[in-house]
């Protein structure tokens, strides 16, 4: 980076921005070589993620005909150490990109590339002998129609799977997703208890990626530094599939562009599907019937993913999903269990009176501010600091709708002000309530693979005591979004999605707002 005048800056706000000019002043060529550089450390991380699980294979044969393992052990702990120097390795280069680099259409490659075998090399995403080493390898404007990349570009189709985000939070599901992936390692159609206490499938292939990893990739993503079209893979499903806690407090998840190729929004400020012709839009999906869902109908899809993501999130407490709650609450719960059985309590009164805490009662470690230049700050403390976040001296300040925390008042005056204050009562940004409820169990009542969901939807949809009251007061308007009076045997869930958020978010988001309300809302 010296080499090409990327200095290191004293503090990561000097890089705040992104130039959108096609003239740079850097040369292609050192950055295509670092780009060459990330590709064969990011192919020798998947390569001997893939070498392990053979020899793990191989291993547990020996196991069986009781057969010495001693010099198979020394060779799979050899492969480990090289996995995990080549990601150390990308690691490093992620760090000197967020300080050094200043974002653009040249730059951002670099980032895409180290997001994208970052990605890789903790996770099973592609399947064996899919390609040859040389098509996984090629990358580039000549690359080959179905490289690699071609294949995990499908990936982002995921969107498709609206219960993603409120899976990652479901203990059973993750659960299962663990055996499953136990079972595709060791290529056998059942469990071996003994698997998960094997130390590199447990280090290796069932944990989350390192907190470096964790914070360099999400860098990147508030750098701006990450094209999803060539990293293929979004912020939001970088958490899911690399089994990363996720919470709805995060700003990365409501930014449409860090998950999906942005010029799929092409078409946000029309009303109709006239984007046919427009070859800007070309990243689509298909719904369950096999028409195509973009610009705006994508945009909703997603959208539906965090408002059942919020939905998981505001269900009252219980043993399922105890993991989900802060630290504070989950001491707390522990806190009456104990005392309940020390005084001959019934469990099932105790369970019954934690159900009724509110999260807001205690406060939760996993809220920011969501401030631009406060994120870019924690993150420079992180990478130019001893790697450790500033410890926050005061508690944060919610805004109405109990997603954006700020700092202070100035910054959440800033907040409202740039970009929250017509999202802040639209779904899916605004609390959990009786209207959304209504929408979640009419669209997941189409879906037969999630009858969970189902089941519980309506359970929630009297916690929000304000929002619930005045929504159930209006039950007949909450229903007008899906037109109630239409005929639904041929209207498709991709169909009902888009018209509930096009009706009551983003309609409501392109009105404008009459002269001066900025300056009296920030006076009151």
């Amino acid at each position: 980076y010296e080499e090409v005048n990327f200095h290191e800056v004293e503090h990561m706000s000097e890089l705040i921005g992104y130039d959108d000019d096609d003239d740079v002043s850097h040369s292609d060529k050192p950055i295509g070589f670092i780009n060459m550089i990330i590709v064969a450390l990011g192919m020798k991380a998947y390569e001997d993620r893939m070498k392990l699980k053979i020899l793990l294979k191989s291993k547990y044969k020996l196991s069986t005909q009781k057969k010495d393992e001693s010099l198979l052990n020394e060779k799979i702990e050899r492969v480990k150490n090289s996995h995990l120097n080549s990601v150390r390795a990308l690691v490093r280069i992620g760090e000197a990109t967020l300080i050094r680099l200043p974002a653009d259409i040249i730059t951002e490659r670099i980032g895409s590339y180290l997001v994208k075998y970052l990605f890789l090399s903790s996770n099973d995403f592609i399947p064996e002998d899919k390609y040859s080493r040389d098509e996984m390898l090629w990358y580039g404007e000549d690359a080959p129609e179905e490289p690699m990349s071609a294949f995990l570009y499908n990936h982002l189709e995921s969107i498709r799977s609206y219960t993603r985000y409120a899976d990652a939070i479901n203990p059973t599901v993750m659960k299962n997703r663990k055996f499953d992936d136990v079972k595709r390692i060791m290529g056998c159609s059942s469990n071996n208890d003994s698997w998960f206490s094997d130390p590199v499938i447990r280090d290796v292939f069932l944990a989350s990626p390192s907190k470096d990893v964790q914070n360099v990739v999400k860098g990147l993503f508030l750098r701006q530094l990450v094209d999803t079209e060539i990293s293929c893979v979004g912020y939001g499903d970088f958490l899911v599939l690399s089994r990363i806690p996720i919470h709805p407090y995060e700003p990365l998840l409501y930014e449409h562009s860090s998950n999906y190729p942005e010029y799929a929004d092409a078409d946000s400020d029309s009303d109709s599907d006239s984007d046919e012709d427009d070859p800007g839009v070309v990243f689509q999906i298909n719904d369950e019937d096999g028409n195509i869902v973009k610009g705006q109908g994508l945009k909703a899809y997603y959208d539906f993913s965090l408002l059942l993501l919020k939905k998981v999130w505001s269900e009252q407490w219980s043993p399922n999903n105890h993991g989900s709650f802060q630290r504070p609450f989950r001491l707390a719960a522990k806190t009456v269990l104990l005392c309940a059985h020390r005084y001959g309590m019934a469990s099932d009164v105790a369970l019954s009176v934690i159900s009724f805490l509110p999260r807001t009662w205690w406060p939760d470690e996993r809220v920011q501010c969501w401030l631009y230049e406060c994120e870019i700050e924690n993150m420079s403390n992180f990478i130019l600091g001893n790697k450790e976040q500033a410890p926050k001296t005061k508690e944060l300040m919610p805004c109405k709708c109990f997603t954006v925390y700020a700092c202070s008042q100035k910054h959440l005056n800033r907040i409202n002000h740039e970009f929250h204050r017509r999202a802040c009562k639209l779904p899916p940004m605004r609390v959990f309530n009786y209207e959304d409820a209504i929408f979640c169990r009419e669209i997941l009542a189409k879906d037969d693979d999630h009858g969970v969901l189902v089941e519980t939807v309506v359970d929630d949809s009297t916690q929000n005591d304000e929002d619930s009251k005045d929504d159930k007061d209006d039950d007949d308007s909450c229903w007008e979004s899906i037109g109630s009076n239409e005929s639904n045997a041929e209207t498709t869930k991709a169909d009902l999605i888009h018209k509930y958020f096009e009706t009551k978010s983003y309609r409501m988001q392109r009105m404008e707002e009459p002269a001066f309300a900025a300056f009296y809302q920030q006076q009151e």
